[in-house]
């Protein structure tokens, strides 16, 4: 890893501008540039499709090539193949971002309406740059430090050997960037309608958003998928073995309806309740910064599906209670002292949630179906593989039955599509008590309880980001549920827990 080094700088421009006394206007427009990161000596590495070629900044940095690196490789600078020098990737210049959002109160049943549009930018894609970092400036050796007559082969100050070798050809994996990475973008808008009954409100609103540009990942030395079995020969650069190109074409697609009820805190009492249906449709399931590694480098739109982590209904309430009991509430007013002390002056919180499952991919090990060295991928799906709700348990989460696994050689990869399988839901209660006892004029002690998962409900889950055995159709545990999590917030035990606390205010 080198010495790294990127810079980014934005400016805008808003107003708000009241049309009429019941309408507001606001708009802005937001610029920002962030040239590609920059390692302090030039020791990056990228690849150039069209000549087969690594590129290097320029021959300043030639002689910092590892000496084992296969010289079979041909390694050009950025001024021979067009490559920007010092960053291999060109400035992305177009980053204009307008907001525009209006409030009107109607004058019809009260109702206040609410919209916006907005177009925000993200350099996360640019850390790809990172994986340009190693390349051909770095190596490993491997060897046997052996024990002769008591005393090591190798000893310090010659603590390696001598010599060593290069890869052979074709074992060369190496990591690329797109020279037109460019910087992922979002295109928010939202309706809402808002109507006040005295001290409740209800909000109904429409959000979308749609995403550009977002990074994914794709081998672009993998051979297409055909009926000659795999050679090293059928790859496009057979000098190379796998090509990791991380690219900026992914997309996103996100609708949802959501619905909200508040009541302020009136007469000891207050409740926030929050319902969303949501669908979120992508063909870049992040498993990093420069996103996932596609399975079929030559057909991006086959990795369509449900975005792993957003479920497709979930429902949330808090609420604050003044439990009217004690000295100042609706019921034991005339309570004796210690009595109030015990069950008078409390206060309840409660936070309800409630989600479906998260998505699901299943998948095969051990096979190469495709001719394209890959033995991992998905299957051939003949049939829904969701199963009625109240079929579901721990052991038999989805039908395995709905699933083919191709032929070896087939030649040609599953059709089944990302994220199909729905996991299992999550809903959690959690509680907390509390009270306060005044002590004297300036003293008063606060005691609390939380209980977390008060039910000790089970939270079960499947594994998103990592490979899970449930999902594997070769594993002995496929469809089968081990793991327990918090939910979807992350803050929440997976089993029920208690905690008491007192602190002393002054």
């Amino acid at each position: 890893m080198g010495i790294e080094a990127s810079r980014r700088v934005a400016g805008y421009f808003q107003d708000d501008w009241k049309v009429r006394s019941n309408l507001t206007v606001n708009a802005g427009i937001r610029y920002e540039f962030g040239p590609p990161m920059t390692e302090a000596s030039d020791r990056i590495a990228s690849f150039d499709p069209v000549t087969g070629s690594l590129v290097i900044p320029n021959e300043g940095v030639r002689a910092s090539i590892h000496p084992l690196f296969p010289a079979t490789i041909p390694i050009k600078t950025a001024a021979e193949v067009g490559f920007p020098e010092r960053t291999l990737v060109n400035n992305d210049t177009n980053n204009f971002a307008p907001r525009l959002g209006f409030a009107w109160r109607s004058g019809i049943f009260g109702l206040v309406v609410r919209g916006g549009y907005g177009i925000y930018y993200s350099s996360e894609a640019r850390k790809a740059f990172r994986s340009l970092t190693t390349g051909p400036f770095i190596g490993s050796e491997t060897f046997d430090n052996t024990i002769s007559g008591g005393l090591p082969l190798f000893a310090w100050p010659q603590a390696f050997p001598a010599g060593g070798s290069a890869r052979p050809l074709g074992v060369q994996d190496i990591s690329a960037v797109a020279r037109d990475l460019r910087d992922s973008y979002t295109q928010q808008w939202n309706l809402t309608l808002e109507k006040q009954f005295g001290e409740n409100g209800i909000r109904l609103s429409y959000i979308g958003h749609g995403s550009f540009h977002l990074p994914y990942r794709r081998n672009v030395n993998q051979p297409r998928a055909g009926s000659t079995a795999f050679n090293q020969s059928l790859r496009p650069y057979p000098a190379y073995r796998n090509i990791t190109l991380a690219d900026s074409g992914g997309t996103q697609s996100y609708n949802s309806f959501q619905a909200e009820f508040t009541r302020r805190f009136v007469k000891g009492f207050s409740l926030n309740s929050q319902f969303a249906w949501a669908k979120n449709l992508t063909d870049s399931h992040d498993d990093d910064a420069l996103g996932e590694m596609i399975e079929d480098a030559y057909d991006r739109c086959r990795e369509r599906g449900n975005e792993e982590t957003t479920p497709r209904l979930r429902w949330t309430t808090n609420s604050i209670w003044e439990i009217p009991v004690g000295h100042g509430r609706s019921f034991g007013s005339s309570f004796h002292p210690v009595l109030n002390a015990i069950l008078g002056g409390w206060t309840a919180s409660n936070f309800v949630s409630f989600a479906t499952g998260q998505w699901h991919t299943p998948y095969f090990t051990g096979r190469d179906i495709s001719n394209t060295n890959v033995t991992r991928g998905r299957p051939d799906r003949i049939a829904d593989g969701n199963l009625p709700s109240g079929q579901r348990s721990i052991d038999r989460w989805f039908d395995t039955s709905a699933f083919v696994i191709p032929a070896k050689g087939i030649g040609r990869f599953g059709n089944a599509g990302q994220n199909i399988i729905e996991g299992p839901g999550q809903w959690i209660w959690n509680l907390r008590l509390m009270k306060f006892f005044d002590l004297r004029e300036s003293f008063r002690l606060r005691m609390e309880a939380r209980v977390g998962n008060v039910l000790n409900h089970p939270l079960f889950i499947f594994r998103t980001k990592e490979a899970d055995a449930g999902m594997n159709l070769t594993s002995s545990s496929v469809a089968k549920i081990s793991r327990q999590a918090a939910d979807l917030a992350g803050d929440s035990p997976v089993v029920r827990q208690i905690m008491v606390s007192m602190r002393l205010e002054f």
